[in-house]
């Protein structure tokens, strides 16, 4: 994504967003076909169609986003607080809640959504928001110029290890592993 972003490459780009789309869609398809609960039916496509959304409202809004494919040209006015944020977060929560339901019979419609209030959902949650400020540190460093060095930036401003993929892979890894 990152050379179709700087090279321009829009046949590329578009292949990664249709890539990216089918990816989810698959996901989703499958989610909903492998679940026994009705809460799957309607919960993980209204996921899926807010976080991809999300992306389309974080691109918009990107010193390099739209602007930066269509005129080359920065966006002159990038908005980094927009609704793409809180619609990723939306999404993800969505799409967990038709996962976590399970069948209970006849009891209820047939299908319930049990909630354990315990340190696991605590600390599966904090590592969930936790890829969030990494993922607004690693805008910041782009939108402000930071150089890419082959596995995140330089880190002039957040530094090299929350600049690079790693926190988000160790935060998504640690909240998905006390999720399953």
């Amino acid at each position: 994504m990152e050379k179709a972003v700087r090279k321009r490459d829009a046949a590329l780009k578009q292949k990664l967003g249709i890539t990216f789309f089918g990816t989810w869609l698959l996901l989703t398809v499958s989610s909903v076909l492998s679940s026994a609960n009705s809460f799957a039916l309607f919960l993980n496509p209204a996921g899926m169609v807010c976080i991809i959304a999300s992306m389309k409202f974080l691109w918009k809004f990107r010193k390099t986003g739209d602007s930066w494919e269509q005129t080359g040209a920065p966006n002159p006015n990038p908005i980094v607080y927009n609704m793409g944020r809180p619609l990723f977060v939306l999404g993800w929560f969505l799409y967990w809640i038709g996962m976590a339901a399970v069948d209970i019979g006849d009891k209820w419609d047939g299908s319930a959504l049990p909630i354990y209030l315990n340190l696991r959902l605590a600390t599966a949650m904090t590592a969930g928001c936790g890829m969030i400020p990494v993922v607004m540190f690693l805008d910041y460093a782009h939108d402000e110029g930071a150089e890419f060095t082959g596995f995140g930036t330089d880190g002039r401003f957040f530094g090299r290890f929350l600049e690079s993929p790693i926190p988000f892979v160790l935060a998504w890894t640690f909240s998905v592993s006390l999720v399953s």
